[in-house]
């Protein structure tokens, strides 16, 4: 949940560099686009999207989420808006998009972060 939170301040940092009215965005796109994605939350939970037919036919594929992670960052220093709130993103992406990531979608990827139990 933090998470969300960070995204949602670095996207109003972003959209503030333009001199937008943060309170319109926030309340006619940023509040929807997060309403509407939060149905896939379930989907992460079954954690069974790691075959390559869930990955053809995903609708967010994890190559494709690594791609909007770099244009996020690559618009963010454009604007001169600090990506640390990123991070959180952008490294566990970096690490897990390859090999490792083969042939799963996000839900897949659910098990790629957990770490071995000792």
């Amino acid at each position: 949940m933090y998470g969300q939170f960070a995204g949602a301040s670095h996207a109003l940092a972003l959209v503030g560099t333009e001199k937008a009215d943060l309170a319109e965005f926030a309340a006619s796109l940023l509040a929807p686009w997060l309403t509407a994605t939060t149905v896939a939350l379930p989907l992460l939970a079954q954690g069974n999207g790691t075959s390559t037919q869930a990955v053809e036919e995903s609708v967010s594929p994890p190559d494709m989420q690594a791609v909007a992670i770099v244009n996020t960052v690559t618009a963010s220093n454009a604007q001169n808006v600090d990506k640390a709130l990123l991070s959180h993103l952008a490294i566990p992406l970096r690490d897990l998009i390859g090999q490792s990531a083969h042939d799963r979608d996000l839900a897949g990827m659910v098990d790629l972060i957990k770490k071995p139990t000792e």
